[in-house]
């Protein structure tokens, strides 16, 4: 019932809610590569084995399913084989320590943040009660940003190379 609301609630509104949908998401990833790149010098000299852990990229499975050779090169996949900065490994690791893996909600200091950065970078203010919506994925977010701003039928543009899943949202 709520998705139902929010999305008839999204196709009332202007079409700069769209505008300000991406803005926020763009917002948020420059807010923490700049965060990131200040705090921590990834090492791009460590390669990394991932084929014992499922790895996706690395799967003999997958690589024949999509008829390629088994010592092709994996480009068609947007997947890092860096290693991870240790300030997340770390928050990981104190997460993982705690028991209960139950529902979680956003931090209300990740909005303000947020919210704080688009004012200071782009005299944007932000009712931070309306402004964002949690989603748990981008590509869930990107559904709902095409059911709100779209009816069956429409043409909506998508520029290839895309990740699969975000293309398929868009054929269904």
């Amino acid at each position: 019932m709520y998705m139902q609301s929010f999305l008839a609630s999204c196709r009332e509104t202007s079409k700069t809610y769209t505008v300000q949908l991406v803005a926020i998401s763009a917002g948020v990833l420059l807010l923490l590569a700049r965060r990131y790149l200040r705090t921590t010098q990834p090492n791009l000299n460590v390669v990394l084995n991932r084929s014992r852990y499922y790895a996706e990229k690395h799967d003999p499975r997958v690589l024949e399913k999509r008829g390629a050779d088994a010592n092709a090169i994996p480009m068609w996949v947007a997947d890092m084989d860096f290693p991870i900065c240790p300030e997340i490994q770390k928050a990981l690791r104190e997460r993982a320590a705690h028991p209960s893996f139950g529902y979680t909600t956003f931090p209300p200091e990740l909005w303000q943040t947020v919210a704080r950065w688009l004012e200071e970078h782009h005299g944007w203010v932000v009712n931070q009660e309306s402004a964002f919506v949690w989603s748990t994925t981008v590509v869930l977010a990107a559904c709902f940003c095409v059911r709100a701003f779209s009816c069956p039928g429409d043409a909506v543009m998508v520029l290839t190379p895309l990740y699969g899943p975000l293309q398929k949202l868009v054929e269904r």
